[in-house]
């Protein structure tokens, strides 16, 4: 019985998850909202764990009395420093971005692997939903 209720919490935060991406993503197709702003503010964090080690850099953007946030992997083929210019998108209706291109040249893509997985996640828990039945039958 808990391992029933668990299954299910865990199926309905994944689709939820993935329709507020979604949601977002068809939002932001609409208004094609790509946005310029100059970074004023640079954290990097060093961690380590099981047999490997990183480190993560967040950068801030002041926008209109709003403090945007975006974050990177330093593994990542590109560089963000204070005082560059950063072309971003929203991922979130929150303070989240993504950056799309820094100082003019391209480092990421509009949609990320999550936005495409979430979209097939989402249309797979559709279907499984309505044809669940025809499943168990055969």
């Amino acid at each position: 019985m808990i391992i029933k209720i668990l299954t299910y919490l865990v199926l309905i935060t994944l689709f939820l998850s993935s329709l507020m991406t979604v949601c977002i993503n068809i939002h932001s197709f609409f208004n094609n909202k790509s946005e310029e702003g100059t970074v004023f503010k640079i954290e990097q964090f060093d961690y380590s764990g099981h047999n490997q080690s990183s480190s993560y850099t967040t950068f801030y953007i002041k926008k209109e009395k709003i403090v945007l946030e975006g974050d990177y992997d330093i593994d990542k083929s590109f560089f963000i420093g204070k005082g560059d210019t950063v072309v971003y998108r929203r991922i979130n209706f929150q303070n989240q971005i993504r950056p799309l291109k820094v100082n003019g040249k391209k480092v990421q893509n509009y949609y990320g692997p999550w936005d495409y997985l979430s979209l097939l996640i989402l249309i797979c828990m559709v279907l499984i939903y309505f044809y669940w039945n025809k499943f168990i039958k055969k």
